[in-house]
């Protein structure tokens, strides 16, 4: 006798899905036609996508300190998790930046001048189209990337600081995933500052880059604050510094900790990591951690309070003492790549594994085999 097994229904075959790593969904999509059109289905991709940052497990870092195309990513010791971003052709054995990461997707530039997305889950590419304006070797370029989510569009935001010393002007193009198209954005800061050539963060719906001001009479950097510019509405603001009173202290670098905007600042041979717990509140600025500047190196150290602080695995940074036991766990994650980024010098993301199409929606992708 013939015996029909169940059949489970879609709905709970596609949320069970939903929580399969994309290496395994990359695979399941020769299990049928319907499993294949499944994984490339918009409205499963952002399920897949939402679970995968809400699990640790699913992230990955990157370090690109002087890298190259084919370097490996060493957020984990193991040969399965070791990612290696695969780059189109063209691009092979050029040194790059990764100046941008959201949803999964990479957004790269190499020394040529090119930029492109990247899936690295996916090994998915696209080549974005040249700007209309090639800055000279001579002026700075910094990006951003993000997601807007009026328009459920994602954008790539240039700048290029051009101009003479005292007085920078800065030229700004937005690019389009879903247009295909760079524009220029009208609503361009002016006057005595530039940005750093440090990529943009993304977070809270906007992008933020470290903002010096220049001083004329000496010709060198004043004061830093963070520019902040909105994806939907596309104006720019200048986020208000937490408050450190008549101490002299200094903007460093730019994160996201935990879904919050994070500095690094220094000040007194400190230094100090904060977060902004409300967007654009100044008084929601709250100290993290203080770490003496003596104490922050790649491995083990002993400070003179016989304690100290490593970064175990590239993935977080503990506190431990003197018998070298770990007492707890201080900030993971994006708070350390943040730190490596500001005292080592090293090029670094974290990216979640996702589906998303640096295509975007219902277009051919390009990949790397």
């Amino acid at each position: 006798m013939q015996v029909i097994l169940p059949t489970l229904p879609d709905e709970i075959i596609a949320d069970i899905l939903s929580r399969v790593p994309v290496k395994s969904l990359v695979r399941f999509r020769c299990v049928s036609k319907e499993w294949c059109s499944l994984v490339a289905n918009t409205k499963f991709i952002k399920a897949h996508l939402q679970r995968s940052n809400a699990r640790q497990d699913h992230h990955r870092a990157h370090l690109s300190a002087l890298a190259y195309s084919s370097c490996p990513s060493p957020d984990d010791h193991s040969a399965e998790t070791n990612i290696i971003l695969n780059f189109p052709p063209k691009f092979q054995n050029e040194a790059y930046r990764i100046v941008g990461s959201c949803d999964g997707l990479l957004l790269i530039a190499v020394d040529s001048g090119y930029t492109f997305l990247l899936n690295p889950s996916t090994r998915e590419y696209k080549e974005l189209p040249q700007p209309a304006y090639f800055p000279s070797n001579y002026e700075l370029v910094t990006y951003g990337f993000g997601y807007d989510s009026s328009s459920d569009d994602y954008k790539v935001v240039r700048v290029c600081n051009t101009g003479t010393s005292a007085t920078i002007a800065i030229g700004i193009e937005v690019y389009e995933l879903k247009s295909n198209m760079w524009r220029n954005l009208q609503d361009c800061p002016r006057g005595s500052y530039f940005i750093y050539d440090e990529p943009g963060i993304f977070v809270s719906g906007a992008i933020h880059w470290i903002l010096c001001r220049k001083n004329p009479e000496v010709e060198q950097c004043g004061d830093r604050t963070i520019l902040c510019l909105d994806l939907k509405e596309e104006k720019f603001c200048e986020l208000p510094a937490p408050d450190f009173g008549n101490i002299q202290a200094f903007i460093q670098n730019i994160g996201v900790s935990r879904g919050f905007l994070s500095i690094v600042v220094t000040f007194h041979e400190i230094l100090e990591v904060q977060v902004m717990i409300q967007h654009g509140v100044k008084a929601s600025w709250t100290k993290v951690i203080s770490i003496p500047f003596f104490c922050m190196i790649m491995h083990d150290c002993i400070s003179e309070s016989s304690c100290g602080l490593r970064i175990q695995e590239w993935k977080e940074l503990v506190k431990y003492n003197s018998q070298g036991k770990n007492e707890r766990d201080v900030f993971s994650g994006n708070d350390v790549l943040n730190l490596l980024s500001y005292m080592h010098g090293v090029d670094a993301a974290i990216y979640v594994e996702s589906l998303v199409c640096p295509h975007g929606n219902g277009e051919t992708s390009q990949a790397n085999t």
